[in-house]
């Protein structure tokens, strides 16, 4: 499991499924800033969400829930980031 949580975090996000449950929002990244992600909804809706708050990735029919915090990194710089 960590090997996917760090494989999530240093990967590409844009195209992933996004599920935030407290604001009860499922759907797809178009686009990433060092704060915010912007996604387009189910009901084809553009939204832009902080990254402060819990989020839920899922890969490969695997959900893995992730602290926003983690993420708040430009994505050049994220994609850098060593994990220990």
């Amino acid at each position: 499991m960590k090997e996917m949580v760090e494989k999530l975090l240093k990967g590409e996000l844009i195209g992933q499924t996004i599920h935030v449950p407290s604001k009860k929002l499922n759907g797809k990244i178009i686009n990433e800033t060092k704060h915010t992600f912007e996604i387009i909804t189910t009901k084809n809706q553009r939204k832009k969400i902080t990254k402060s708050q819990q989020l839920i990735f899922t890969i490969n029919n695997k959900k893995i829930a992730v602290e926003g915090k983690l993420l708040q990194l430009k994505p050049e710089e994220r994609i850098k980031l060593k994990i220990k």
